[in-house]
């Protein structure tokens, strides 16, 4: 009937099987998203992200329901609103519309079950009706899994995306998706699921909670009813074999137990008000057990959860008390003794072999029955939220390290038998029928042996045992060993055997030992046979059952600590967690059991998902061998660079013993030994497949040492890398702490690789490498529209995850920032900003031809030396991540202006267009030159302050990115000097092409756009510092027609305020007051420029060399002519930004004719 019933030809079994495996897939999509819900939709207080806590304004419950045109009117007048509703769109929307079809599938999960039980009500499945569904096996346990998943659903919908998160969610989705989309179909159910209930957390529960919530959707009463009675009165998964014994009736309940529980809540009236049904249920199920897992690792207490109903309360009552409770103890603990004796005697190496498992299969099941039975209320009823109970229970039953040390022992027997059962069940036939040809053989040559003819006999012919002997052979080669013939086969086997020991006692076999030999033979080859037969898969179903662990998911959280305090005390433990980590493999039985039955697509994920989550289990435990494989390294390092003294070339053999230092040798040498201890312990582990993902112990080492490395390394410097004062001098020192706690590190991975078979600098790089991208990707996220949340980071890694750390307050307390600078989010977001403070354009002064800054009283502040030590500390890969990080400000800096630009156009571009007027042609002196100069510089003022904040801040970027380059490339040409050189030549080949096809698209071609070689190559250039900040294209604007008469007029209001320094080189304030340095304006200018066409900058030039003419002529019409200042100024000013735009001096003549520059003597 089972089988019928799930056939494929059977309608009604396929679709509510389809139904219940679409409930498992559910339940697995909910707890994978549990853990990626975006910290925006929590409450306020649980935000420690200020970038997040920003979206807080545009997130709303469902009261935006009872008015959304109030809520979309707040949004949609304030610009500053409209932006951030955009950017949380383009985060979250894709992450949103997976929370949302969760919510969905949810509701059409309920619908169908309602759509199947209507079916089946109507006929609309032939003789199939809801009574003998219920009398089937496999229809009375799909369809109480169908409502006991549905139930699953709410409790974890509840527990694991709170009401009010949900709420958020479900607005934002509806929002952001259009009121027309197809995928708000089912909206109305979707908003009444997840209506927030009040109940948030392990807080106190509203009342009729969680009844309520169920009744949010109604189900069939009758079939409610139907299923409930079912699960009280049957055995509907026939566990009665696994656990005859009627002391173990609530453990093989206990799966049914679970299911009545959640069901119970369809049917409050049974809680509340029926005293006799409940006594029953607590009677058959709850007698001994009152805290059950609901479902896979979620537990919960009895006594707390039916406290608030009369009738459950009551029938609990009769069975839990403080006596009861310490009784259920001692039995506990009594069965736990005993079955540890029994395990340790089991396990005696040698003892467990394959004859010694068939002849005692009945006490090793009984031994493995009892050690689970006395496991599983040991760590269920350790989560009881009755203090005196929970005392109890710590007081009377085993202790933590007595229960891990049984469930490690039993974990170690079941998967040696488990694995001896395969064995014997797959060479079964092959066993059964050598035994059988030996046995008969042998039985043959017996005959044979009595007809007086064989060679070297003296035996007198015997006809009759000729033919009993040869007839035996026929029967035993007639036997059949398959299982429906098993219980014949048996009872014929012992028949012969018992006819083959009467007949050791005749006359004519009594005197020969050679005989008795080959009878002793044949009866073993018999028993073989018998115990062979015995051997089916039922045994193996047995064993599944009894070694479930699914109970305990979450529960071996609490023993963690136990668990990695026995690995370290002794590594070699991690062999006997090997067993155990099988045994709880088995969380994946239930999920994936109706899924595989109908050949569910969802197969595939349900079960990675299940299958990382166990392989994440097993990291965590293990965890612990490179926690302290790093502290010994730390102390090996120390010592080494410490206490040892460095051995000479060359030593005189009088000083010999000074340089000995034995203690410090054999304290090397132990700390090295354990060391190799601990990894040996975890590489012992062989590979083992946990669901469908292989785990590699060597894999798993170094993915522990990668987590290792990356915590201590990213702990060192965010708590390093802050700089309350920012002065030169802190920021040296921290760099310089920082280098030695970081070479530390990179010195404790060079020397592991040498005793653990690992590429310890490789993995160094690749982590360095990956931490510092990571952090600068988030400091980046304030520049993007869609952010790049730190799950989805493809620097991020479950196995080695980055942490993220709390955002740090700003340093200084209320030390006003500096120009440009803005909130750090990491720590490379604070090695930015100091760097902006130190090199500030309002206090510090650039000296081009020594790359570096000085502050007012002539000394250094920021220069290569700083640069130095800071890639000491961060590394290449952090001078990188910084170089990439002012790209982006530079970004937002010209983005910004830009704006300002445009609007400033359409309200002055009537004046700028006037004022060009005037201007043109700009090779001749315009009429009242001065005094056009200065009626413009007056109207102009409104965009001045803007331009020179832009200018300041972005040629300031770009000044510590030329730094950056320079310094990347030393070290490139110094390390690498072969690629160095390989890729200078590359490059120049390509470019070389790239003009070629430019100036002739039509034979020459062009790198395909899918081709990846030059995406590559900028990769590597911007590695090796091959780049120049000067020549990149930030942002691509609108032309911009008054942008150089602009830049012509902010550059004659600032440069009276800068002279030419002949000590630095470049252009300096004339005055300390002055909020301006003339190299980072000149960058600044150059940057605009660039992002322009070149017209733009002739243009400029032209102006320039009108402006230069303007102003000789007007100097040389006094009564003592001269040049004006002014005028040198510009000059100095024109050769700085051709030499940042690169603008070579012939261009440069085209304006400004050579003897200027000789007569101003600017270099």
């Amino acid at each position: 009937m089972a089988e019928d019933f799930l056939s494929e030809d059977n309608l009604c079994g396929q679709s509510l099987l389809r139904l219940v495996s679409r409930g498992s897939s559910i339940i697995a999509e909910l707890q994978r998203l549990q853990a990626n819900i975006p910290k925006v939709f929590l409450p306020r207080d649980g935000i420690d992200d200020p970038e997040q806590a920003r979206y807080a304004s545009i997130l709303f419950d469902f009261g935006y329901l009872t008015n959304p045109e109030d809520y979309e009117r707040k949004v949609n007048t304030s610009t500053e609103m409209l932006d951030l509703d955009q950017e949380f769109n383009d985060t979250f929307y894709e992450l949103l519309g997976r929370f949302y079809k969760l919510f969905e599938s949810i509701v059409i999960y309920v619908a169908d079950l309602n759509k199947f039980v209507e079916d089946v009500q109507a006929g609309y499945f032939i003789q199939h009706t809801v009574d003998n569904i219920l009398l089937d096996d496999s229809g009375r346990q799909l369809m109480c899994e169908a409502l006991y998943l549905f139930g699953v659903m709410l409790l974890l919908l509840e527990r694991q995306i709170p009401g009010p998160v949900r709420e958020r969610m479900v607005i934002a989705f509806y929002r952001h998706s259009g009121e027309s989309a197809s995928s708000q179909e089912n909206i109305e159910d979707v908003c009444r699921l997840c209506r927030q209930t009040g109940y948030v957390g392990r807080g106190s529960k509203p009342r009729n909670y969680p009844e309520n919530f169920f009744a949010r959707f109604s189900i069939d009463k009758m079939v409610i009813s139907q299923i409930i009675g079912r699960m009280q009165n049957d055995d509907i998964y026939m566990q009665a074999s696994s656990f005859p014994l009627p002391e173990h009736r609530t453990t093989r309940l206990v799966a049914q137990g679970s299911m009545l529980y959640v069901c119970l809540y369809f049917a409050p009236q049974l809680l509340k008000g029926e005293p006799a049904t409940m006594r029953e249920i607590v009677d058959r199920h709850f007698s001994e057990n009152w805290v059950i897992p609901a479902y896979m690792g979620y537990v919960v207490d009895l006594s707390v959860e039916w406290s608030s109903y009369a009738a459950a309360a009551a029938a609990l009552g009769n069975v839990l008390s403080a006596a009861n409770v310490q009784t259920f103890a001692r039995r506990n603990k009594r069965r736990a003794v005993v079955a540890m004796e029994k395990l340790r005697g089991f396990l005696t190496q040698g003892r467990l072999d394959e004859k010694f498992l068939l002849d005692n299969l009945e006490a090793l099941m009984s031994c493995m029955r009892e050690s689970n039975v006395a496991l599983r209320w040991r760590f269920l009823h350790a989560r009881a939220r009755s203090k005196a109970y929970r005392e109890a229970i710590h007081r009377e039953c085993a202790s933590d390290d007595e229960t891990i040390a049984l469930l490690l022992q039993t974990s170690q027997l079941e998967w040696r038998l488990k694995a001896m059962f395969e064995t014997l069940l797959r060479e079964k036939a092959s066993k059964w029928q050598a035994c059988r040809e030996q046995s008969a053989e042998r039985l043959k040559e017996l005959s044979q042996y009595f007809t007086g003819e064989v060679l070297l006999t003296r035996v007198r012919r015997d006809e009759s045992m000729v033919k009993w002997f040869a007839g035996v052979a026929q029967t035993v080669a007639s036997l059949d060993y398959e299982e429906e013939h098993a219980t014949v086969t048996g009872r014929k086997i012992r028949e012969i055997i018992r006819a083959l020991e009467e007949v050791e006692g005749f006359e004519q076999l009594e005197e020969s030992l050679q005989v008795k030999s080959f009878l002793e033979d044949t009866r073993n080859l018999l028993r073989q046979m018998l115990r062979t037969v015995n051997i089916t898969g039922d045994v193996m179903s047995q064993m599944e059952n009894i070694t479930d662990l699914a109970y305990g998911w979450e529960l071996l959280n609490d023993y963690m600590a136990v668990l990695q305090a026995r690995i370290e005390e002794d590594p070699q433990t991690v062999v006997l967690l090997r067993a155990t980590f099988l045994k709880l493999a088995s969380i994946l039985d239930f999920p994936l059991t109706r899924i595989s039955q109908c050949d569910s697509p969802d197969q595939v994920s349900v079960a990675e998902y299940y299958s990382s989550e166990l392989v994440h289990f097993v990291r965590r435990v293990v965890e612990v061998i490179p926690k302290n494989v790093f502290a010994l390294l730390r102390k090996i390092v120390e010592l080494q660079s410490e206490r040892m003294r460095p051995f000479p070339i060359k030593l005189e053999a009088e000083h010999l013993k000074d340089y000995a230092q034995l203690n410090e040798r054999f304290e090397l040498a132990r700390l090295t030994h354990r060391v190799s201890v601990f990894t040996e312990g975890i590489l012992a582990m062989e590979r083992t497949l946990l669901g469908v993902i292989q785990v590699d112990p060597r894999q798993i080492l170094e993915e522990g040492l990668r987590k290792e490395l990356v915590l201590q390394v990213a702990t060192a410097m965010h708590k390093a890398l802050v700089f309350p004062s920012g002065t030169p001098e802190e920021f040296a020192s921290v760099a310089k702490r920082l280098g030695a706690v970081v070479e530390l590190f990179r010195t404790s991975m060079e020397y592991i690789q040498d005793y653990i078979d690992l590429a310890g600098l490789k993995i160094w790089q690749e982590e360095i490498h990956r931490i510092v991208n990571f952090y600068i990707e988030q400091e980046t996220n304030r520049f993007l529209k869609k952010k790049v949340l730190g799950r989805q980071s493809r620097y991020q890694r479950r196995e080695v995850p980055v942490p993220q750390f709390r955002v740090l307050p700003p340093p200084g307390g209320r030390r006003k920032a500096a120009s440009g600078e803005m909130p750090a989010l990491t720590f490379m977001g604070r090695v930015v900003n100091a760097l902006l403070r130190l090199t500030d354009p309002c206090s510090t002064t650039y000296a081009p031809e020594y790359m570096a800054w000085y502050g007012s009283d002539g000394t250094e502040v920021c220069g290569l030396k700083l640069c130095s030590q800071l890639s000491r500390s961060v590394g290449m890969t952090g001078i990188q991540g910084v170089d990439r990080l002012l790209g982006f400000q530079i970004v937002y800096e010209l983005k910004g202006f830009f704006g300002q630009l445009q609007a400033l156009s359409k309200e002055h571009g009537p004046f700028l267009e006037r004022f060009r007027d005037h201007l043109f042609p700009e090779w001749r002196i315009p009429k009242e030159g001065a005094n056009l100069y200065a009626q413009a510089l007056k109207k102009a003022q409104k965009y001045m302050l803007p331009l020179l904040q832009c200018c300041r801040n972005v040629g300031r970027a770009q000044l510590l990115r030329l730094q950056f380059a320079r310094l990347l490339e030393f070290r490139s040409r110094a390390d690498a000097q072969l690629l160095h050189s390989a890729l200078n030549t590359l490059n120049d080949g390509i470019m070389k092409d790239l003009r070629r096809h430019y100036a002739n698209p039509q034979l020459q071609g062009h790198p395909m756009p899918d081709n990846p070689l030059i995406g590559k190559v900028r990769d590597l250039l911007d590695a090796c510092g091959l780049v120049n900040p000067f020549s990149k294209i930030y942002v691509t604007t609108e032309p911009v027609e008054g942008l150089p008469v602009m830049l012509l007029l902010f550059l004659i209001s600032y440069l009276p305020k800068l002279r030419y320094d002949p000590k630095t080189g470049t252009l300096a304030r004339l005055k300390d007051k002055y909020p301006i340095d003339g190299a980072p304006v000149v960058a600044g200018v150059a940057t605009l420029l660039r992002q322009f066409h070149p017209s733009y900058t002739r243009a400029l030039l032209a102006f320039l060399s009108q402006f230069v003419r303007t102003t000789v002529y007007a100097g040389v019409q006094g009564s003592k002519p001269a040049v004006p200042i002014e005028v040198a100024t510009v000059i100095v000013f024109v050769r700085q930004l051709c030499g940042f735009y690169g603008i070579s001096n012939e261009e440069i003549y085209a304006y400004f004719p050579p003897y200027i520059f000789d007569a101003i003597n600017v270099p």
